[in-house]
């Protein structure tokens, strides 16, 4: 395997690999090992000097690299799918979102501030503005009541965790004088019959960036169905907006799923 200097460079590197191709001297890895080793970020401290690469998002920094490196090693292995453990595969990918999910899940320690990373998008796609009172670091955004509309306002939150701190707003939200909200990314979303009447409801598992929380879309009163439209939307990799009525379930936080908003990555 090229030894790698503290300071090398991704272009070196890559030089070496193909170099010891050339010359037929065995790699320490193969084309699996150094595509989930990209991904996981292993080698993000060789590229610090690159602009070129520091500006692009990680999916694509991640997606480019890996390129360079089979190419480099003549390998034309495929990107890993799915499965059992992996719901999430490398080549399901597909913006930053994803891969943060897809890091979380082969490394359950990983943790990262999505609400950071798409701070601007939430601002100027939702209306959300910087909250300017109370506890700004668990509640940082919020999106205030539109005179328009009467709708409540609505409390965006970094970790849904967080959520459960906010004793005085509690109530408020279970009767929805304001709204909670969380930003994550689906892990899986299963729908199944309950109750005598058999109606449906929609179970959801999503990763917040810190941990997975399963909240529920319940069948509406009139109906007895789901919101379907929006459930359409509910699919494992799909990164959104969750607008959720918080509860606790069996020590579990969690809640009833109100609105998925999904967001364009």
């Amino acid at each position: 395997m090229p030894k790698v200097r503290m300071k090398m460079k991704w272009n070196e590197f890559i030089d070496k690999v193909a170099s010891a191709k050339k010359l037929k001297i065995k790699l320490g890895f193969n084309a699996g090992g150094i595509i989930r080793l990209i991904y996981a970020g292993a080698f993000n401290g060789l590229i610090t000097h690159d602009e070129e690469y520091v500006k692009m998002p990680a999916y694509l920094r991640c997606s480019r690299m890996t390129a360079e490196a089979l190419k480099a090693m003549k390998s034309k292995a495929a990107l890993p799918k799915s499965t059992k453990t992996e719901p999430i595969g490398v080549r399901d990918i597909k913006s930053d979102a994803s891969l943060v999910l897809w890091r979380h899940i082969v490394n359950p320690l990983f943790t990262y501030n999505l609400v950071n990373l798409y701070s601007q998008h939430l601002q100027s796609h939702f209306g959300f503005t910087p909250n300017q009172v109370g506890n700004t670091k668990a509640i940082p955004l919020v999106k205030h009541m539109s005179s328009d509309t009467g709708k409540p306002s609505t409390d965006l939150y970094s970790s849904w965790a967080a959520a459960f701190d906010q004793e005085h707003a509690m109530e408020d939200y279970r009767n929805g004088r304001r709204n909670a909200a969380a930003v994550g990314v689906i892990v899986k979303a299963a729908a199944r019959r309950y109750g005598q009447e058999g109606k449906r409801c929609m179970d959801v598992t999503f990763f917040d960036g810190f941990q997975e929380y399963q909240v529920t879309m319940w069948p509406n009163r009139n109906t007895g169905d789901y919101n379907l439209a929006n459930a359409a939307d509910l699919k494992a990799c799909e990164f959104g907006l969750f607008v959720i009525k918080p509860s606790i379930y069996k020590g579990k936080k969690g809640g009833s799923l109100i609105k998925f908003y999904p967001m364009a990555t």
